[in-house]
């Protein structure tokens, strides 16, 4: 599914809790004002607009945060591309399911051209499996069997790489033991993660942590702010100058 019609997806699921919320929330403001008929409008209106000004809000904030991970050259966090940027203008991109990559020279731009051409180029890496990445180097294991590039479940790693993506220096293994013979000969040990993992523990980082925090600030000050004027109008409606209506 592209980006735009998941988006749609998320639009209307926010709405279908938002929309019935707002009218509970309408019966809230109504049975918390009960006692309180000169408020009882304001607070309804306030109980109904509430949750579909958070629902607003989620969906902005889901705006806010893939175009926060598109500014470094990640994907959108929803849809059917899987996007991150690796060392010297590489980049490691997935369609459908982060299962197997595509490892190549360039942006996420370049995905449709790069990830549809031939597995014969040595700087650039079809099916990915399992990867790891130290420094300017890249190790991993791929399924150099085209005919299989449409089922995962099908898939196994039939190849293994030794690639540095600022030399371009690449070294092809057998399997898994030799590669990590050609790892610790290069300074490191050799650590594969599946493409999946590779994927989750690089798309979401600490950066991306914070900003989900600055955009709850503003939820916390307003529910605060919201308590506050509440309990004021409350006090107010029951003081000595308040003007009772009785239906």
């Amino acid at each position: 599914m592209g980006v735009a019609f998941v988006f749609l997806i998320y639009v209307a699921l926010v709405s279908l809790f938002a929309l019935p919320a707002a009218g509970l929330g309408a019966i809230a403001g109504r049975y918390v004002s009960r006692r309180h008929p000169n408020l009882k409008r304001r607070f309804m209106i306030a109980g109904g607009l509430v949750p579909i000004g958070a629902g607003a809000y989620v969906i902005a904030c889901i705006v806010v945060m893939a175009l926060f991970g598109l500014s470094t050259g990640r994907d959108f966090g929803f849809g059917d591309d899987f996007d991150l940027p690796l060392q010297n203008g590489y980049h490691w991109s997935a369609i459908d399911e982060p299962v197997s990559a595509c490892v190549y020279p360039g942006t996420s731009e370049d995905t449709s051209y790069s990830c549809r051409l031939p597995n014969t180029s040595p700087t650039r890496f079809m099916d990915v499996l399992s990867l790891q990445q130290h420094g300017d180097w890249l190790a991993g294991s791929y399924d150099s069997r085209e005919s299989h590039f449409l089922y995962p479940e099908q898939q196994r790693s039939d190849r293994w790489f030794l690639f540095n993506t600022k030399t371009h220096e690449h070294y092809d293994a057998p399997n898994d033991q030799a590669l990590a013979k050609l790892t610790s000969e290069h300074g490191f040990a050799l650590k594969l993660e599946s493409s999946s993992d590779f994927y989750n523990n690089r798309r979401y980082r600490l950066p991306d942590a914070g900003m989900l925090l600055l955009l709850m600030a503003p939820i916390v000050v307003t529910g605060f702010w919201l308590y506050r004027k509440a309990r004021r109008l409350m006090r107010e409606a029951t003081g000595p100058d308040a003007v009772i209506q009785s239906n």
